[in-house]
C-alpha cells in the first residue's frame, strides 16, 4: 500500500535517506524543511517546501492531503542542547506540538515521530535497555525528545492521533557531514585520514550502540508499512563499541596505524553505556539491523573518498565526540 508521506526534516542526514527509500518504495513525498543538508540532493517527484515547524499555517499547507508524518525536524544536538534549553524547548517542542496539531486538523493516519534512542533514557540500570526502561535523560536534547514522545502520547488519547515512536541509536553513514559537531564515526573517519588527532572526552570507554543509517531507515520504512502501533521500539544494533574501539576499527578500515587520539576530561551528560534491546521491533516490526560495524564503516569511508574536494568547510567549532 501507497502513501501520501509528508518527512519534516527530509532534507538532513537521516530525513534525506529515508526520502530516497520511500520514493524508491512508491510513495508520494513531501517535504517540509528549513535549511538543506551538504550532501542534500532533490529527489524526482518530490514536493519541497521551505520552512520551519514553527510556522502554524505552513504545516496546515504541508500537512493537508498527507495520510502519514515522519516527525525527524530537529533544530539541535546533544552536545549543544544544554547551550540553550529555552530554544530547544522552543524550537523543538513547540514545532513539534505545531506538528501534532496540524496532524489533528488534517486527519492524518499515522505519525511517526524519531525519538533518540540514545539520549532519553539516560544512565542505564541494565544493558542492554529494553523500551521500560527507566527514563532519566541528562541532556537537553533527550529531555525534549521524551516530551515530544509524552506529547504525541497525549494527542493519541485526546483526538485519536495514531502513532510510531523509533528510539534510534547513534545512526552513521553515508550522507552524514563529517564536519559538523554530530556524530563520531564520520568525524573520527576524516580526522584520521588526514592524519590529524581525535578528541575524546575522558578514557574513551564511553560506550554506545550505533547503527548505520540504512537500517535506520529501513526500521521507518518498515513501521510505515506496518501502520500505527501507538508503541515505542528501540532501534539499534544490540552491540556496542566504546570509543576506542570505534577508533581501533577506523584504524583497520584505513589500513595505516592507529589514528592519533587526543583526550579532554568527560562531560557530564555523556552516560558511560547505552546499548538498545530491540526484541520488540523484531518481534512486532518484523525488523533487525543487517549492517555490522566494521562493514557500516567500510562503506562510509568508500562514500567519503568519492567526495574528493567537494567537503563543505569545516564547522567553527571543533568536531568532538
Amino acid at each position: 500500500m501507497t502513501h501520501r508521506v509528508l518527512v519534516t526534516g527530509g532534507t538532513g542526514f537521516v530525513g534525506g535517506a529515508l526520502v530516497e527509500a520511500l520514493c524508491a518504495r512508491g510513495h508520494a513525498l513531501r517535504v517540509l524543511a528549513l535549511g538543506r543538508g551538504p550532501f542534500w540532493r532533490p529527489s524526482l517527484g518530490v514536493e519541497y517546501i521551505d520552512g520551519s515547524i514553527g510556522d502554524a499555517e505552513l504545516l496546515k499547507m504541508a500537512v493537508a492531503g498527507c495520510d502519514v508524518v515522519a516527525h525527524l525536524a530537529w533544530s539541535t544536538v546533544p552536545a549543544s542542547s544544554n547551550a540553550s534549553p529555552e530554544r530547544d524547548v522552543s524550537d523543538n517542542v513547540v514545532g513539534s506540538l505545531r506538528v501534532f496539531e496540524a496532524c489533528v486538523t488534517a486527519d492524518v493516519k499515522h505519525v511517526l515521530f524519531l525519538s533518540s534512542g540514545g539520549t532519553v533514557y539516560g544512565p542505564p540500570e541494565q544493558l542492554p535497555i529494553e523500551e521500560s526502561h527507566r527514563m532519566a535523560p541528562l541532556s537537553s536534547y533527550g529531555i525534549t525528545k521524551l516530551a515530544v514522545e509524552n506529547y504525541v502520547r497525549l494527542f493519541q488519547n485526546d483526538h485519536g492521533l495514531p502513532y510510531t515512536i523509533l528510539r534510534v541509536a547513534n545512526a552513521y553513514g553515508e550522507g552524514q557531514n563529517p564536519e559538523s559537531v554530530q556524530g563520531a564515526v564520520g568525524v573520527f573517519l576524516r580526522r584520521a585520514s588526514r592524519r590529524e588527532a581525535i578528541t575524546i572526552w575522558g578514557d574513551g570507554e564511553v560506550v554506545r550502540d550505533y547503527i548505520h543509517v540504512s537500517d535506520a531507515v529501513g526500521a521507518c520504512v518498515r513501521a510505515i508499512d506496518v501502520g500505527p502501533m501507538n508503541e515505542a521500539f528501540n532501534i539499534g544494533t544490540g552491540v556496542g563499541a566504546s570509543l576506542n574501539q570505534l577508533v581501533a576499527a577506523i584504524g583497520r578500515v584505513l589500513g595505516g596505524e592507529p589514528p592519533r587520539v587526543e583526550r579532554q576530561p568527560s562531560r557530564r551528560y555523556d552516560v558511560h553505556a547505552n546499548i538498545l534491546n530491540c526484541d520488540k521491533a523484531r518481534r512486532l516490526l518484523a525488523w533487525e539491523p543487517q549492517v555490522v560495524l566494521d562493514a557500516g564503516l567500510a562503506r562510509t569511508w568508500r562514500w567519503m573518498s568519492s567526495l574528493g574536494g567537494t567537503m563543505p568547510p569545516r564547522s567553527p567549532e571543533q568536531p568532538r565526540a
